[in-house]
């Protein structure tokens, strides 16, 4: 399977050149980026959730840093990814460089090869201005991290590699894949950095490069210290590597790994960011990343799906080696706004789409990414509000173009989904009855549920009667009304489907709801 997702990725990014959804105007000077981060959850103190917001940049303002991506490092496994980062990484600041984005090369240590280039003579010649004390310093922690536990352990040096690569300095200069202009900037020094930065009026600062637990977030002009200088900081975190050692706390793999730290990131540093926002392609996977992926789409408030399914994507990637990856839309339920989902993109190297999304239209191009995912014949699970994910019971204008009607699709529910929803009953004291539905073949879905069933807090959602060609798997019932299936497979043309109507923001916390949703990314993943 790995080989078969790998070239299949390598021709989506390489060799795809039709524009999906265009993050980046190129007729003015605006730069519109999607910047992903967690925030505390209202609802559930100690919870984040993780949200989208989407940002307009002024080129002229905006510098990339390209963090130590050098011809060699002391880890083989390291110089490997490097290698494989590299072109992508140059496509990138190749067309941030066209639309008038600073670039900053930061291979640190290795000034000496570049004392002669114009490059280097900027960022030496540029007058230093008065900047605090610790810009020019490698900074350990924020205040805010203070007493958080650190996502990685890489007290070994990080190497992956067995054996472990024995440390020492043997980079020169910067991986020449990535080339330099003159009008680039070459520079280790905090110091130097930042006072271009001012100098330029530079406001918003993207890093990109490795090491994201090390050198990027700590160097003197890493996250950190971007982001307590008060700059718009963001992490490109397609285009960055962890140094993790699998064989370490929390003992995940090397990617899940550098999940973690993006995380961690996310939630106490600064936002991220993909190469989305400059390629409108699909963002970058190592080559030596072959996890089967799976694509959430979400956009609905009332179930905390922002909550509860960046959670379970943390439980795939740590246990069952899964890729995760977010396309967002706003959890606010009106508003023009919402009609939208970011980073559709990712869908198209996705091996599973799983949808938790409640009444929006969509822009043309979007709706078509999803369309495609399943005319291609690859799997698709819907979660509770899945069934009128795209129904939003009147036209919707274009916010862009009034002349224009968004996407919909009412249909989705009986024609993909193989459901038939229409409405719901109100919530009850005694909560809603889950059983195995008699009818239920041994499907490997239902493999670990209890016999005797559960409890789901969430309203009972009338889904009856399904599709002819569903298999029911699970039915609720509350009591004086007749049973209604909750869980069931249908097929769309040849893609397989999973489709439930539970999904309450407490059914996550039941055992054999937990392990139905594991089971059922594991069938539609085969």
């Amino acid at each position: 399977m790995g080989k078969r997702h790998l070239n299949h990725r390598k021709y989506i990014y390489l060799s795809t050149f039709v524009i999906l959804s265009v993050q980046i105007s190129f007729a003015t000077d605006s730069l519109t980026i999607n910047a992903r981060k967690r925030i505390p959850s209202e609802d559930a103190p100690g919870a984040y959730r993780m949200v989208n917001d989407k940002q307009a940049w002024n080129p002229a303002q905006t510098a990339i840093i390209i963090c130590d991506m050098w011809d060699q490092h002391w880890c083989r496994g390291a110089t490997a990814r490097v290698q494989d980062l590299a072109p992508v990484m140059n496509h990138v600041i190749s067309l941030a460089r066209n639309k008038g984005i600073l670039i900053v090369h930061a291979p640190s240590g290795c000034m000496e090869a570049y004392k002669d280039h114009p490059a280097r003579r900027q960022a030496i010649d540029t007058p230093k201005v008065a900047l605090p004390e610790w810009i020019g310093q490698w900074n350990h922690q924020l205040d805010r991290e203070k007493g958080l536990t650190w996502p990685v352990n890489q007290s070994d040096g990080g190497c992956d590699c067995k054996p472990q690569c024995r440390q020492h300095s043997p980079w020169k200069n910067q991986i020449h894949v990535i080339e330099i202009h003159n009008e680039d900037i070459i520079s280790d020094s905090g110091i130097e950095i930042s006072s271009i930065f001012d100098q330029r009026n530079i406001q918003n600062v993207i890093l990109m490069g490795v090491h994201t637990n090390m050198c990027v977030i700590g160097r003197p002009f890493g996250l950190r210290n971007m982001a307590r200088w008060g700059k718009n900081a963001v992490l490109m975190r397609d285009l960055t590597d962890t140094m993790y050692n699998s064989r370490s706390w929390p003992y995940v793999d090397h990617f899940a790994g550098t999940s973690r730290v993006i995380e961690y990131i996310e939630t106490h540093i600064c936002p991220t960011i993909t190469s989305t926002d400059l390629t409108s392609k699909v963002p970058f996977r190592f080559s030596t990343d072959h996890r089967p992926k799976v694509v959430f789409l979400m956009a609905e408030k009332e179930y905390h799906a922002d909550q509860r399914l960046p959670e379970f994507a943390r439980l795939l990637e740590d246990r069952y080696h899964i890729a995760c990856d977010f396309a967002l839309g706003i959890s606010k339920a009106d508003g023009p706004k919402r009609h939208s989902i970011e980073n559709m993109q990712t869908l198209r190297d996705a091996d599973l789409a799983i949808v938790f999304i409640r009444r929006r239209a969509l822009p043309d191009d979007q709706m078509l990414m999803l369309r495609d995912h399943l005319e291609a014949g690859k799997p698709l699970i819907g979660i509770r509000t899945a069934s009128h994910a795209f129904d939003a019971r009147a036209q919707v204008p274009d916010p862009d173009n009034k002349d224009h009607i968004l996407a919909q699709w009412p249909e989705f529910d009986k024609e993909v989904l193989g459901g038939n929803y229409n409405g719901h009953y109100g919530n009850t004291e005694k909560g809603t009855r889950i059983a195995i539905a008699e009818t239920a073949s041994s499907s490997s879905i239902l493999k670990g549920l209890s016999v005797h069933g559960f409890i789901s807090e969430g309203s009972l959602y009338r889904s009856s009667p399904l599709s002819e060609k569903a298999a029911m798997l699970l039915i609720g019932q509350i009591t004086d009304q007749e049973p209604e299936p909750v869980a069931w497979t249908h097929r769309y043309k040849k893609a397989n489907i999973f489709s439930t109507s539970l999904g309450h923001w407490n059914d996550w916390e039941i055992p054999d709801f937990q392990q139905l949703m594991i089971n059922a990314v594991l069938w539609a993943l085969q």
